[in-house]
């Protein structure tokens, strides 16, 4: 028989199996390994690698020769099984500790791999200080031997498969981490594309639409004010796209959406509109914020083309009681029985949130329009 005679045998065996382990294996990879590496290293005719499972069964997970055995199927039922894993002691059959019973140890590895119904099997429990890993079971015909002189040299090296199949498992789950971690920040940064680049532009675009609106009539003017609730549309599915897929929302786009609305309002008319934000616009809910932007730009594209104003401001305010935003300028203001099919989408904005919304002329010149919403 060609069992273990030098330590140094042994360690060979561990310095290939924790190569494997560092390389990447697979589990089903390193338990192949597992057993190939013992039963070669001890002469053995075959070996078997078997972890609990449900109950108190252990489930086959590498046999060597690999035979017809398919990871995972085989069952050893016996009982046995279980008492030698929690004792934490080697047994070696037919000279095994009182009590137990070699026959259906062998009856159980006959069913699920072939043996023979004579074989010497040593089972060496895999553990370590924190769990009980599983069993490796060698075995030999009565024709070769029982390994009596190699059975501590075996069970160091079942102690240390243990370890190596402990630090294999914590690898994969640092790596299965490391690899979430990759995705999140993927997802991060396609959350921040979405919002820097595609909604940005078409935020641009519907403000350009909206000011160009305003001086067209008729058809064109219909047309152009159904391009820009088709945009508003647009942008409120990317961010519900961006919440449904649990992309952590950008914490200042609307404060960011705001400033970039008085950019462009300042490039296309006479004048900058002045910006005021108070409170945490962050707290603002997903279904409110498209409304709030919608509201800012109706009323900035109202002031630069349409009210003739020199002057305007844009004020938005939030408190864990409610969201409001204040439009002022200094322009022509309302006027009764005039076009309000922007003013008239502002009010019905508001009320699907159970808020208000109140356009009037101001005493001292100008408009001021006020939208309010509940956050509660």
């Amino acid at each position: 028989m060609t069992s273990l005679t030098e330590r140094e045998t042994c360690v060979q065996a561990l310095l290939m199996l924790s190569m494997a382990a560092l390389e990447g294996c697979t589990q089903a990879e390193l338990f192949a390994a597992v057993a190939q590496q013992a039963r070669q290293a001890s002469g053995a005719g075959f070996a078997v690698v078997a972890l609990p499972g449900e109950g108190k069964c252990l489930r086959v997970q590498a046999v060597s020769p690999c035979g017809d055995v398919v990871a995972g199927e085989g069952v050893l039922r016996s009982r046995v099984w279980g008492r030698i894993l929690r004792h934490h002691d080697p047994v070696l059959f037919p000279q095994g500790a009182q009590g137990k019973s070699p026959g259906e140890l062998v009856q159980d590895l006959r069913s699920c791999i072939g043996i023979e119904d004579s074989a010497v099997l040593l089972v060496l429990p895999m553990f370590t200080a924190v769990r009980d890993v599983g069993l490796l079971v060698l075995g030999w015909s009565l024709s070769t031997g029982a390994p009596h002189g190699e059975v501590g040299k075996l069970s160091w090296f079942a102690a240390w498969v243990a370890r190596v199949i402990d630090a294999s498992g914590e690898q994969r789950r640092r790596t299965y981490a490391h690899a979430q971690q990759e995705v999140s920040r993927e997802r991060q940064r396609i959350a921040r594309d979405i919002h820097d680049h595609v909604i940005q532009r078409l935020f641009a675009s519907g403000m350009a639409l909206q000011i160009a609106a305003r001086t067209a009539g008729g058809a064109t003017r219909t047309r152009l004010d159904d391009a820009v609730r088709d945009m508003e549309e647009t942008v409120t599915l990317l961010r519900e796209v961006v919440a449904g897929a649990s992309l952590t929302p950008v914490a200042g786009e609307v404060k960011e959406e705001l400033e970039s609305l008085v950019r462009q309002a300042a490039a296309a008319g006479p004048f900058a509109p002045a910006l005021v934000i108070e409170g945490r616009v962050e707290q603002i809910p997903m279904q409110v914020k498209s409304d709030v932007v919608a509201v800012a730009r109706e009323g900035v594209a109202n002031m630069m083309r349409h009210a003739r104003a020199t002057d305007g401001s844009v004020t938005v305010r939030v408190n864990d009681e409610a969201v409001s935003v204040v439009i002022i300028d200094d322009g022509v203001g309302v006027t009764d029985g005039g076009r309000r099919s922007g003013l008239d989408n502002l009010a019905d904005r508001a009320r699907s949130h159970g808020g208000t919304f109140i356009a009037h002329r101001r005493l001292e010149g100008g408009t001021l329009l006020h939208w309010w919403v509940p956050l509660r």
